[in-house]
């Protein structure tokens, strides 16, 4: 592959503002160099004000992932991924298999390993932000990943403000149900 940094983003999910600027906070969560891979969370609802994310599950519509800083690490967990969905799909007959679902399947058989099971996941451990890792191991078999602010990059609450965010993705909703939400939040 490249070794090129990456920023998904699903179509559903509008640029309100800049959200590379200084003080938002997937802008920063990348300066910062910390990371090989942000997620925005899947939140049906704003969060109180004391929510802390928990690390093990996020939406896969909107993501930065650093292939410069572990490549090999990187590549060979979205290989296992790919991988995964690809056996899932193929073990039923209509081809099956919610992608965002089985990352973080993929995701939380690393997380939940705590370094002690050989995968294929191309790192040993997984150190989220403000959290202890799951396993000690040298900085290049550790995924430091984090979790971008909720309120600046909510999913589809119908209470987001303007205001407030800089990305807005219009989750829970298909089709007009979609430019409904965006309207609602004067992105559309």
């Amino acid at each position: 592959l490249t070794g090129f940094d990456v920023i998904f983003s699903d179509a559903d999910n509008v640029f309100h503002r800049d959200p590379f600027a200084p003080g938002v906070s997937l802008g920063d969560l990348i300066r910062s160099q910390k990371y090989d891979y942000l997620y925005q969370e899947e939140l049906q609802k704003r969060p109180s004000p004391d929510h802390v994310p928990p690390g093990d599950g996020g939406n896969t519509g909107f993501f930065f992932a650093a292939a410069s800083r572990k490549p090999q690490g990187i590549q060979a967990f979205f290989a296992a991924v790919l991988a995964r969905v690809d056996e899932i799909q193929a073990s039923n007959q209509n081809r099956m298999g919610a992608d965002q679902a089985i990352f973080w399947m993929v995701f939380n058989d690393f997380r939940q390993s705590h370094g002690q099971k050989e995968g294929p996941w191309g790192f040993k451990c997984a150190a989220m932000c403000g959290q202890t890792p799951t396993c000690s191991a040298p900085v290049e078999q550790t995924l430091n990943y984090c979790a971008m602010d909720a309120i600046t990059h909510p999913t589809g609450w119908e209470d987001a403000s303007p205001a407030e965010f800089a990305t807005y993705h219009a989750n829970y909703a298909t089709n007009e149900a979609k430019v409904k939400k965006l309207k609602n939040v004067q992105l559309w």
